[in-house]
């Protein structure tokens, strides 16, 4: 056959049902295809089974029982044809086509598979770069321990770039390395160091004379200010509201003018029944809310929990702070694991969102308590059922009786059950203490308000399903309090979002940081003893390095004084690498005689001894 495609990689999205997947492409044996399941490969006859092989359409890949793929997975059938040569033939013997055919298609397959890992798997320079530079590596193991790979002022790659390390709280005389993170102690904010120093003065860091060699990463202060605004914001909130239900007392009218509006009290009435209902079923889905969240957010730990903050088995996605690496933390099902974590560009837009609308937030937690009073009120419709001795008063007057006379049509309206069911309702005391309070200036003035069309139309969007859970989980305590949080961070979280690259980089050293961790003693050693400056080092011990940037040469401390080790240019470290040797002084020949001409190594030395 021939090999007229260079496929040899295929994807799908799992649907969570469908356990065959098709390759398009030739294998010779079920072992020289992998599968991989979001990244995970997976293992032939225990995972999945293969058919096909040796044809030249390809075949299909069959998941066994209990390992189909779930939804929105990744499946990932890759070619891996085996590196050895079976093909052997035989002094004399014949030469069949298929057999050389097969040989020619395994090799042509074999460079296919090499092609996709060197232009696919590897990282290297685009083709359009012409000056890539060096890029061996020459360290050796113990020379790139907690180092990170980049690129020297020459653009060449290396292995020198060191590992910063969380280091607590900031203290003076303290040398930070870059991507060192400390806590300022005066305002609790955090600060990545962005240029190696020994640090000095006092805190807080923003007024520190070596302020611009941190970068701010968490804004704890500016946090607790919105904190402290959104409890203002509370406090007036129920101010309001005490003010609004003073209001509604002092605003009583008389039953006369209640009598002559009843057609339209029936009408707010039901529409009032209506609204309490609704709002006694928000203040439930808050509650469940509230407890929804509450198992997701479990606030701040010294360490990972095993369980929620009810005594629960956690939920896949729960989160909590780490207060002991100042982190964020976030829960794995799957693995059982947490897992740190950092914004993603998607969160971020979401963050940004929520961030925008933090009037709006505040707003909605500051008028709480006229919810749960609406919800409060639903035994009084209930009272006023039991009206029928106010409705024989009012046949009592007579004045008004022949104002209702006059009222033939709407009286048969409210001659019906339902009306005067409603009206029994209307007539107890609570109701019509209601109506009275309805009744008052500033009440209908509100009342009009909300009957604007624009309002109405708010107010319908505000009461659909999707808005009233949200509104419940964004109105918990725990959620007002964490948008604050973190819109008083806002500009540090765009910050994190726009290092993502970096911090997954990070992630993925994750063995290399906990081993720079494990040996802090010896890297803060290792920053004691070699020092690069312009100027020697204050109280050096004998053997510590100092790299003399002015002259440019590296010098070794000798118990007394700072001492060359080598030329910083030439690299000489023997006589005999010196081809123009030159003497600093006189030479002792210590009792010796030197011969007028001698041998050494191959050279002829003449000397002429002048007296």
């Amino acid at each position: 056959m021939t090999i007229s495609t260079t496929t040899s990689r295929v994807s799908y999205t799992a649907n969570g049902s469908t356990d065959v997947f098709a390759y398009t492409f030739k294998i010779f044996s079920d072992s020289e295809i992998k599968v991989y399941v979001d990244n995970v490969l997976k293992t032939l006859t225990t995972h999945y089974t293969v058919s096909g092989a040796g044809e030249s359409s390809g075949g299909n890949v069959t998941f066994t029982t209990g390992n189909t793929p779930a939804n929105l997975e990744i499946v990932a059938l890759a070619r891996n044809i085996a590196r050895t040569q079976a093909t052997d033939y035989v002094e004399n013997d014949s030469f069949p086509a298929e057999t050389h055919e097969a040989a020619l298609d395994k090799l042509t397959m074999l460079v296919q598979d090499v092609d996709n890992t060197v232009t696919g798997d590897i990282f290297r320079f685009s083709e359009s770069v012409t000056d890539a530079g060096t890029v061996t590596i020459t360290k050796t193991a113990a020379q790139r321990a907690s180092k990170l790979l980049a690129f020297d002022t020459s653009g060449d790659l290396q292995a020198t770039q060191e590992i910063g390390v969380y280091q607590g709280n900031w203290a003076a005389s303290t040398a930070y390395a870059i991507r060192d993170l400390i806590k300022d102690t005066s305002n609790n904010n955090i600060y990545i160091c962005n240029t190696a120093h020994t640090s000095s003065g006092s805190q807080p860091i923003s007024s520190n004379a070596d302020v611009a060699k941190w970068t701010l990463i968490i804004d704890a202060a500016a946090a607790a200010t919105s904190a402290t605004a959104a409890a203002t914001s509370a406090t007036a909130a129920a101010t309001s509201a005490t003010a609004a239900a003073s209001s509604a007392t002092a605003a009583a009218s008389s039953a006369t003018s209640a009598a002559s509006s009843a057609t339209s009290a029936t009408s707010s009435a039901s529409t009032a029944t209506t609204q309490a209902s609704a709002a006694s079923t928000s203040a439930a889905a808050a509650a469940a809310s509230y407890d929804n969240f509450d198992d997701r957010w479990l606030g701040d730990k010294a360490s990972d929990p095993s369980v929620d903050n009810d005594g629960n088995s956690l939920l896949d996605g729960a989160a909590y702070f780490n207060t002991t690496n100042n982190v964020l933390m976030v829960y794995d099902l799957g693995g059982t694991t947490w897992n740190r974590t950092t914004p993603t560009s998607s969160d971020q837009t979401k963050i940004n969102t929520v961030s925008g609308i933090q009037a709006n937030v505040t707003t909605v937690a500051g008028i709480s308590s006229n919810v749960t009073t609406v919800a409060g009120i639903s035994s009084n419709v209930t009272t006023v059922a039991g009206i029928s001795s106010d409705v024989t008063a009012v046949a009592a007057d007579a004045t008004d009786i022949g104002a209702v006379a006059a009222k033939a049509t709407e009286i048969g309206r409210l001659g019906t059950a339902d009306a005067v069911a409603d009206m029994a309702i209307l007539g107890t005391a609570d109701v019509v203490t209601d109506m009275n309070t309805l009744g008052t200036a500033d009440v209908v003035a509100d009342m009009n308000t909300l009957g604007t069309a624009d309002v109405v139309a708010d107010m319908n969007t505000l009461g659909t399903a999707d808005v009233v859970n949200d509104m419940n989980v964004l109105g918990t305590s725990g959620n007002v309090t964490n948008m604050n949080t973190l819109s008083g961070i806002s500009a540090n979280i765009t910050s994190v979002a726009g290092i993502a690259a970096n911090v997954t980089t990070v992630a993925g050293i994750s063995a290399n940081v906990t081993t720079v961790a494990t040996n802090e003693a010896s890297v803060n050693r290792y920053s004691d003893e070699y020092t690069i400056s312009a100027s020697a080092p204050v109280s050096p011990s004998e053997g510590d390095l100092w790299y003399d940037s002015s002259n440019n040469v590296l010098k070794v401390h000798n118990g007394s004084s700072f001492v060359a080790v080598t030329s910083a240019t030439s690299g000489i470290t023997d006589v005999v690498d010196d081809s123009t040797p030159q003497l600093g002084g006189d030479l002792d020949l210590n009792g010796n005689d030197i011969p007028a001409s001698e041998s050494v190594k191959g050279f002829s030395i003449a000397m002429a001894i002048c007296l």
